[in-house]
């Protein structure tokens, strides 16, 4: 897929949608900016996507090199009160959702979506999805009164979602039109090498998406393009980028001042709500609370760690904490007090030669309360 800044014919008017409007509401920016994971930033009128690289301006930029990809000025698409969680973790808002064989049509802000239920793990008001993860049965949420039906989902015909429940001998078919929300016990199988995290799509979370030579598909279901012309940032996931999240601490130590430990949280708040810090969402991250210390193994396989570190906004203006990072036993990075409400800095560090990682985070002035540590989006360059 190509998308050019030139007068272009109306069969390929689609494709440019988006540079074409970033160009009239932002003259001063570039119209399309590549950062490398190395820090480099690019910029050129001319993009093509491929399965294996980026085309920027006739130069070939490899995948496992990008970091972050500007198709036009980042805004926030408004939340919507259905959202779609698919099979790879992905959030998509849904305006409206409607029965095809076997699946759902979808009109999100990447055009209308035609979902087969295997693509599918929930869809719904964002806090039922989310309190119905590790669910064993399928449930579907009514919109009449907000009553519930569990069982096993048979699948989808003529508009009617089919259900085995124990309250009736036959399987149940509701209209999909009464369906207001729909949870499968299925896992979310997050994917490995490289994909493309879509952001600021008012999803819950990112979308993940796919290149391919025809342009960027559904990583959950590849044989769906997307629409480009409200996407602004893509995130590179895979390749040379792990994120620390992914990574299992080889040695963990908690302690709290009143006798009582709050364990480290991944991804989220401590109590488990979403992660925000300095009023943007995290959706990779570590919190970790007073008094403790984390230590993983690298064995000298990065080459540097780039993370933003705060105290959470769950706590406002609670926390004041003393932080610690050791590489072997090399002092990285410290600050003696980093205080809820402070704007969250953004540290690069060098890990050449380090073997062992070590987080320590300590009492501040009011011993350990709120002292949720963040490191948000906190991210391993491999060598």
């Amino acid at each position: 897929m190509r998308l050019l800044l030139r007068p272009l014919p109306a069969l390929c008017m689609a494709l440019a949608l988006t540079v074409a409007a970033a160009a009239g509401a932002a003259e001063n920016l570039p119209i399309l900016r590549v950062t490398t994971l190395q820090g480099e930033q690019k910029q050129g009128t001319q993009i093509e996507w491929k399965r294996d690289h980026l085309i920027l301006d006739g130069q070939s930029l490899p995948w496992n090199e990008l970091d972050l990809i500007t198709l036009q000025t980042p805004r926030q698409l408004p939340s919507t009160t259905t959202q779609l969680l698919l099979k790879d973790g992905s959030w998509l808002a849904a305006q409206r959702i409607s029965a095809i064989a076997d699946g759902i049509r979808a009109d999100t802000p990447l055009g209308s979506l035609e979902l087969p239920l295997g693509a599918v793990v929930a869809w719904g008001p964002p806090q039922w999805v989310e309190s119905q993860r590790g669910n064993a049965a399928d449930l579907v949420l009514l919109d009449q009164d907000d009553s519930t039906v569990s069982g096993r989902v048979l699948g989808i015909r003529d508009e009617q979602l089919r259900i085995r429940s124990e309250l009736a001998p036959e399987p149940l078919e509701l209209p999909l039109t009464r369906v207001r929300g729909l949870h499968l016990a299925l896992p979310v199988d997050r994917p490995r090498g490289i994909h493309l995290a879509a952001l600021h799509l008012g999803g819950a979370g990112p979308t993940l998406l796919a290149p391919s030579d025809q342009g960027l598909v559904l990583q959950a279901h590849p044989k769906q393009q997307v629409e480009m012309d409200r996407i602004s940032q893509l995130l590179v996931h895979g390749g040379r980028r792990v994120f620390l999240s992914d990574l299992q601490p080889a040695r963990v130590e908690e302690e709290g001042a009143f006798g009582v430990v709050w364990n480290y949280a991944v991804n989220r708040n401590i109590d488990g709500s979403h992660l925000y810090l300095g009023g943007d969402r995290m959706h990779s991250g570590l919190v970790i609370h007073s008094r403790a210390i984390l230590e993983w193994e690298l064995d000298d396989r990065y080459l540097s760690l780039e993370t933003l570190i705060g105290i959470s906004d769950v706590v406002g203006l609670e926390g004041d904490c003393e932080v610690r990072i050791h590489g072997d036993e090399r002092l990285l990075w410290e600050r003696s007090s980093i205080r809820g409400g402070q704007e969250p800095k953004l540290i690069r560090l060098d890990l050449k030669g380090v073997n062992r990682l070590r987080v320590t985070v300590d009492y501040g002035a009011r011993y350990d309360i709120g002292d949720h540590l963040v490191l948000g989006n906190a991210w391993l360059l491999t060598r």
